[in-house]
């Protein structure tokens, strides 16, 4: 697959994963989420070239994940059209998604990313997770 990503709940371990798998895949396909301690004395207290690329974006760590999934938000593929793109998306969860991947038209899967802020067209499918609401039912 050539991506390896460190999700589990403690940083060490994670940053230990990515230390682990440098010499396996290349450095721009490691991930990891961001720390849970996550102010700018503790970020620079560990080196950049030592961790992966955080995932999702900065404030998504194991906790958030956690949280949300016990709330009952879900994992949801969602095709773009013309007709509801990525703005649209956006507009339609508002704070309610978290855009996790994207299954490009050649079949890619590209990682949302704080460093890679990716732009999702028309016939692309966004993996994402959102907060699902009975009376509020997706139809495109």
């Amino acid at each position: 697959i050539g991506k390896m990503l460190a999700l589990t709940p403690n940083d060490e371990i994670n940053n230990l994963a990515i230390l682990h798998f440098m010499g396996i895949f290349d450095r721009s396909e490691l991930y990891q989420l961001s720390h849970r301690n996550n102010d700018a004395k503790h970020r620079d207290q560990i080196s950049p070239h030592l961790t992966g690329r955080i995932l999702f974006g900065k404030e998504i760590t194991h906790d958030y994940l956690t949280q949300r999934y016990n709330r009952g938000a879900k994992i949801k593929s969602i095709q773009l059209t013309e007709k509801f793109d990525f703005n649209t998306f956006l507009e339609y969860y508002r704070n309610n998604a978290v855009p996790l991947f994207l299954k490009t038209d050649d079949s890619e899967l590209e990682v949302f990313a704080m460093d890679n802020p990716l732009e999702p067209e028309s016939g692309q499918t966004l993996i994402c997770l959102v907060d699902e609401d009975e009376k509020n039912e997706l139809n495109i």
